[in-house]
């Protein structure tokens, strides 16, 4: 099956794919509503995707083109359409597409869904980093969730990952400075 992004432009379009956003990340790890509606028809350096194979929606990808980097904020497949290598594709995409390198956030390998969901993300070229990152709130609590963050490049250093933190902390999160967790 072809894979292909296609950049959702209406409220009629993200409707396809709500559903899956809130049903596939913690509501700690996502923005409301109406903040996915605010992100996906006014952020410039964001593009919210439909993930389509033939006619049919399979998922959903949410990335930042970045000064010098990418960051993919949420990517899903819906339950039903998994197996079938959308995710891979995708993945494959998205380092032909975007600016390298491309860095994405996932939990701790503490259980065997996040071991899973690392190693998918391993095989398909992306590099588990141990820089201890917490992820900014988007919903206004003084700390969001300890993830971990991944990228298409095997040797960066935690200085360069930290100034992409500051990076992905002001505009995708939207905070200013660090007392602002």
């Amino acid at each position: 099956m072809e894979v292909q992004l296609k950049e959702v432009h209406s409220l009629e379009e993200l409707a396809l794919i709500e559903n899956l956003y809130s049903e596939a990340f913690p509501e700690n790890e996502r923005r409301t509503p109406e903040g996915l509606r605010h992100q996906c028809l006014n952020e410039k350096e964001c593009s919210v995707n439909l993930i389509k194979g033939g006619d049919k929606v399979l998922g959903l990808c949410i990335f930042w083109k970045l000064s010098s980097f990418s960051f993919v904020e949420h990517m899903a497949i819906f339950p039903e359409m998994r197996g079938m290598q959308a995710g891979e594709k995708t993945l494959d995409i998205l380092r032909n597409l975007l600016p390298a390198p491309v860095i994405l956030e996932v939990e701790p390998p503490e259980d065997e869904m996040s071991r899973r969901r690392i190693n998918f993300y391993v095989r398909n070229g992306f590099y588990l980093h141990d820089l201890i990152y917490i992820q900014p709130s988007y919903h206004g609590e003084k700390h969001g969730p300890e993830l971990r963050l991944m990228t298409t490049q095997a040797e960066i250093t935690n200085l360069a990952l930290s100034d992409y933190v500051q990076v992905i902390r002001t505009k995708v999160y939207g905070k200013r400075d660090d007392s602002e967790a």
